[in-house]
């Protein structure tokens, strides 16, 4: 039995009051939904959870149309309508076709009381779904005239079948959520078309930085050859340090990236904040001889630990004079980094240059990524640090004045007063090994810069690129009796077993050997805490030759490292 809609509102005066009441709750959530939510998942979930509190029924589902192919599909169904995923994968339905084919095509709703008497009830769903349909009401979706989907509502509660006031409570219902439903689907398709474009521009600005970088790079290794070939050492004194720079700069670059676009719980450890900025002061020496810039470090007031993560708050102090660096002039260049502890065991870090300053219009956007106000700047340092900060708990700010110059403060958590360091037992620039150190990593560009690294300080370097050969290596060389200086292992090797895997297996028969585990994945919890996994120590990449070696005097002939876990 099929019945009409009807455009006129009289059958209002047969309504009883429990059903006058029930319309005007089914209006208040079709207004929630078309005022609140413009996610269009959570609207298709939504809409099913509401039409089937409006219609009092046992399930329901919605079919969208594809206009291209001309059928309805499944996109959602909630109830005991069984698995969603086999109706939208094995049910479309041409327009015509099944009841809400019928409603879809007449552009009406369609109430049977009792499908088992109407030819049009296409039963395929109830077969994948083992349900049994009863009665059902379909609702065509309709905005501006143009069919977005149908709206079932299947098996009134108690046994009855879908009333008239149920099709019209249904039919208004369906006006606001098709309303609704295509606003989402313009918000969605919007928001996809500025993503598209926010990456376009990413893209551009990122080719245009790394290409920048790799002209000067290539321009380098050209004149390196040419000193080599030739003989010239002045090619050669004037080279090699741009070629430095370029790989400083694009280390810096792919480090930031990976530090704004993955969210990290920061690796916090009490630590010297006063050696961080030490180090990254160190590091920045190499733009300073460019630029001719004075540079001014006052950590005498800094009395705190602060609990961080050093390489990140390295990372994030290195920006911040980079980025000072780039604004100061290149005669008369000042900069000033100072760090202090507060009441409330607080650490404040103050970054403050002499450069053009940054105008109020636009100074809400330096932490904007990509935002540079340099020609061909990356945009990645500022948003950098601003991550980084947030995610240790503190907030950075900007005070600048245009023509005088620019501070940037940062706010960090403290904890324990500063002790004085312990002497230091091993002197890393004079650590001169022996021995041989196994090293496996995948790559071999990799296994050949590491292994050169290692025979500069007297090692002898046998690379393997998988887990099995490492591992079989290894074992052969500690039943011989051969005892191994120490391991490097890569943490992931891509279709195959990694460090994880292969320091189980060494562990197994040695607690002695010092190992190492190496990966740029700096926030896996491995590199985090590498003894609770069997290792000596982490080494994160990209790393240079004093880094490795810092590492192996500190633990060749260390205690062994904690159990295995």
């Amino acid at each position: 039995m099929t019945s009409p809609t009807h455009d006129k509102a009289s059958w209002l005066a047969d309504a009883a009051p429990d059903e006058l009441r029930r319309i005007v709750v089914a209006l208040y959530r079709a207004h929630r939904l078309v005022s609140a939510i413009t996610d269009l998942d959570v609207l298709l979930e939504r809409i099913l959870e509401e039409s089937k509190q409006v219609a009092q029924a046992e399930a329901c589902s919605l079919l969208l149309y594809d206009p291209d192919s001309e059928e309805l599909y499944f996109q959602v169904a909630l109830g005991e309508s069984g698995d969603l995923q086999t109706l939208k994968r094995e049910i479309r339905l041409k327009v015509g076709q099944g009841i809400a084919g019928a409603a879809a095509a007449a552009r009406e709703c369609v109430n049977v009381i009792d499908v088992g008497q109407d030819s049009r009830f296409y039963d395929f769903a109830d077969q994948r779904s083992n349900f049994r349909t009863r009665n059902l009401l379909a609702v065509p979706l309709i905005d501006r005239d143009e069919l977005v989907g149908v709206l079932e509502v299947v098996n009134k509660v108690g046994g009855a079948h879908f009333t008239g006031v149920d099709l019209h409570v249904m039919e208004m219902f369906s006006a606001l959520t098709a309303s609704a439903l295509a606003n989402a689907r313009l918000i969605e398709k919007n928001l996809r078309a500025e993503r598209l474009a926010a990456l376009g521009q990413a893209v551009a600005g990122m080719s245009h930085h790394t290409k920048n970088i790799l002209a000067g790079m290539t321009g380098s290794v050209d004149l390196i050859d040419q000193g080599l070939s030739q003989g010239n050492q002045e090619f050669l004194h004037q080279s090699w340090p741009v070629f430095k720079r370029c790989t400083e700069r694009i280390s810096n670059f792919v480090e930031d990236m990976l530090a704004y676009s993955k969210p990290r719980v920061p690796m916090r450890r009490p630590c010297d904040l006063n050696s961080v900025i030490q180090d990254a002061c160190e590091t920045f020496q190499g733009l300073l001889v460019v630029k001719k810039v004075g540079l001014t470090v006052d950590t005498s007031r800094l009395n705190r630990r602060p609990s961080l993560d050093e390489r990140a708050i390295y990372r994030c102090v290195l920006n911040l004079l980079t980025n000072a660096a780039d604004a100061v002039p290149r005669e008369g260049g000042r900069i000033r980094i100072s760090a202090y502890s507060a009441s409330g065991n607080v650490v404040w870090l103050e970054v403050a240059d002499n450069g053009s300053g940054v105008p109020e219009a636009i100074r809400e956007s330096v932490f904007d990524p990509f935002f540079s106000t340099r020609p061909g700047g990356p945009g990645m340092g500022l948003p950098t640090c601003f991550s980084i900060i947030s995610q240790h708990d503190g907030y950075i700010e900007a005070d600048s004045e245009p023509g005088v110059g620019s501070i940037f403060t940062i706010y960090l958590p403290a904890s324990a007063e500063i002790k004085p360091a312990a002497a230091q037992t091993v002197s890393f620039s004079d650590h001169i090994g022996n021995g041989t150190i196994l090293v496996m990593d995948d790559e071999e560009i990799l296994r050949e810069t590491i292994g050169m690294m290692l025979q500069t300080l007297g090692y002898s370097v046998v690379c393997h690129e998988n887990a099995e050969s490492a591992v079989r290596y290894f074992l052969d060389e500690t039943l011989a009796g051969r005892k191994l200086a120490a391991v490097l292992l890569d943490l992931t090797i891509p279709g195959g077993p990694g460090g994880r895997e292969v320091i189980r297996e060494i562990r197994n028969v040695c607690q002695k050997t010092p190992v190492f585990v190496v990966s740029g994945y700096a926030d896996d919890p491995v590199m985090a805490n590498p003894q609770q996994f069997g290792f000596n120590a982490s080494l994160c990449k990209p790393f240079k030759r004093v880094d490795l070696e810092k590492t192996l005097a500190a633990h060749i002939g260390a205690p062994p490292a904690a159990e295995s876990v």
